[in-house]
């Protein structure tokens, strides 16, 4: 576990390339007595489980699993490890104070972040694309769909978007060792 407040931070690969990691993903497992959590404040049923948004947060809090089973919970956009746990523990204090055993098994873990950033040149994506389909990187760009070039690299397996101005996205992040390595891997391509 991370003690960092903010791991979505702006930082800078050595050569400059900033960027900044946010809408991270978190896993954690919670083992708890059946319960109907919709009958809990905060906690809406949806398809994928139980839905609870913590207040003034942008954070997304999915719970599932089965009634007599250890709960999957899964924590969209928090700005570090640090926070998906306090949000987790929300939910167990929650549950407990209705007489409702509630531990934590695993986790929180990450399981994907997104990384925006900025290469600070111009890129000429449709020359891109051919360049980079040449080399046998699988690219797609279709302007009138998406304004951006699709670049699925392999090692570290994640999606790059690249826009024209410069900026990216990287999406499919397992932690944050993969960032700058991903971030050269597509400079070298460049």
């Amino acid at each position: 576990m991370s003690d960092v407040e903010n791991e979505a931070e702006p930082r800078r690969t050595a050569d400059g390339i900033e960027y900044t990691p946010h809408s991270m993903m978190h896993k954690a497992i919670v083992r708890m007595d059946p319960i109907k959590l919709e009958m809990l404040d905060g906690f809406e049923r949806t398809d994928a489980g139980h839905k609870f948004v913590p207040e003034d947060s942008n954070v997304r809090v999915i719970v599932s699993g089965r009634d007599w089973s250890e709960k999957r919970i899964l924590i969209y956009g928090s700005k570090s490890t640090k926070e998906a746990r306090q949000h987790v523990e929300t939910i167990i204090d929650r549950i407990t104070e209705i007489d409702h055993n509630a531990e934590l098994v695993d986790g929180p873990e990450i399981t994907n972040i997104a990384v925006s950033g900025d290469l600070g040149t111009p890129l000429g994506l449709e020359a891109l694309t051919v360049e980079l389909t040449t080399e046998g990187i699988d690219v797609e760009y279709e302007p009138e769909q998406f304004p951006a070039a699709i670049v699925k690299i392999e090692t570290p397996p994640v999606t790059f978007l690249l826009f024209s101005t410069g900026k990216f996205v990287i999406q499919g992040l397992r932690g944050f060792g993969d960032i700058e390595p991903s971030i050269e891997r597509v400079q070298s391509q460049l």
